[in-house]
């Protein structure tokens, strides 16, 4: 089961704007007051599932001054974790947008989804999740990502990042069952 969300951008966005909604979304989504923004690897590079070139650590600078989205070559640029692990590659497609493909983990599941909300945000534009169909679970049909956030928030609580993104799955009863969560 392919676990991609996308978000139909018609314009490219700065990927530093992309990693500060990404940031406000997701703590929004979680219940939390803040969360640390992804780290992001540009020209990592697979072969057979194993990273054959690690890539570089984006800079500030570099986030500011690289554009993904329509129009703009593939960038190659990943979301990663604390350990340099792969959270969420960032692709963009064939008919304007972006794809947001998360490795099978809750967190990087919620962090991919916030990714396609943020773009979404930033665009105005709407976001598509035919995979995992939480949109229809919430009853939001159009892909309309404030109207999406506000339905599916948990209530402000003290927890961790992978505490709030297990409980945010949870809530989506055809995920009940789910070996991630």
């Amino acid at each position: 089961m392919s676990l991609d969300f996308q978000a139909r951008i018609r314009r490219p966005l700065a990927l530093g704007d992309l990693v500060a909604g990404t940031r406000r979304v997701e703590a929004d989504l979680l219940g939390l007051a803040d969360v640390p923004a992804p780290a992001m690897v540009a020209g990592r590079r697979r072969e057979a599932g194993r990273v054959t070139d690690p890539g570089r650590l984006l800079s500030e600078d570099d986030l500011h001054s690289t554009l993904v989205g329509t129009g703009i070559p593939d960038p190659l640029v990943e979301a990663v974790d604390d350990e340099n692990g792969p959270l969420v590659v960032i692709m963009p497609t064939a008919v304007g947008g972006l794809v947001f493909s998360p490795v099978r983990r809750a967190d990087a599941v919620v962090t991919g989804l916030a990714m396609a909300l943020a773009a979404a945000l930033a665009d105005g534009s709407r976001f598509v999740d035919d995979d995992l169909q939480l949109a229809a679970a919430a009853g939001i049909g159009d892909g309309d990502p404030a109207a999406f956030i506000a339905a599916t928030r948990l209530t402000p609580q003290p927890r961790t990042i992978a505490e709030g993104a297990v409980a945010y799955l949870r809530q989506f009863e055809h995920l009940r069952g789910w070996h991630l969560i």
